[in-house]
């Protein structure tokens, strides 16, 4: 059976959540991408000098550092909009859009992990296997309660239930 979902807008906390995870992200995104293009520029020259070392002939010395230059631009382009789109994209609709998903989910399970302290509900979630909970609501539910889980709407992260 499908749990029933339903959008509403974020709370304000909510809101600052998002956009922090959005603000580390792209700020990683920009941190790698420049190590990148440094490395694109970099070794393309380190590979022309060995040349130049061992051969001496400047015009294959150009052909090849032109050569791994736009190569590498080309490959590191393709790079930057695959992470782009994998690592940062989601989390700016999450951003820019404001909402969430609520989803009414029944709980499968109920466990204690002793190895860590904490406490899980295991639920029939779409989106999610489980959640930790506070230790002083784990015996306010029972197995076949239902509850509401809140997570974003396109990165899919856990804000929290009720």
């Amino acid at each position: 059976m499908a749990n029933l979902v339903s959008i509403e807008p974020l709370e304000e906390a909510e809101i600052i959540f998002v956009l922090r995870r959005y603000q580390r992200a792209s700020k990683d995104y920009m941190r790698i991408m420049n190590l990148l293009l440094l490395s694109s520029g970099v070794i393309p020259c380190i590979i022309a000098c060995m040349f130049w070392l061992f051969e001496g002939s400047p015009e294959l010395i150009f052909r090849i550092f032109f050569f791994l230059l736009f190569a590498l631009l080309f490959f590191f382009i393709i790079i930057a909009c695959v992470f782009y789109f994998l690592q940062v994209f989601n989390k700016y609709r999450d951003a820019s859009i404001k909402t969430k998903f609520v989803e009414r989910c029944a709980i499968n399970e109920k466990k204690y992990v002793q190895v860590n302290n904490t406490f899980h509900f295991y639920l029939d979630s779409q989106v999610t296997y489980s959640i930790e909970i506070a230790a002083s609501e784990f015996n306010d539910y029972e197995v076949g309660d239902e509850i509401n889980i809140e997570y974003s709407r396109y990165d899919k992260v856990f804000l929290g239930y009720f």
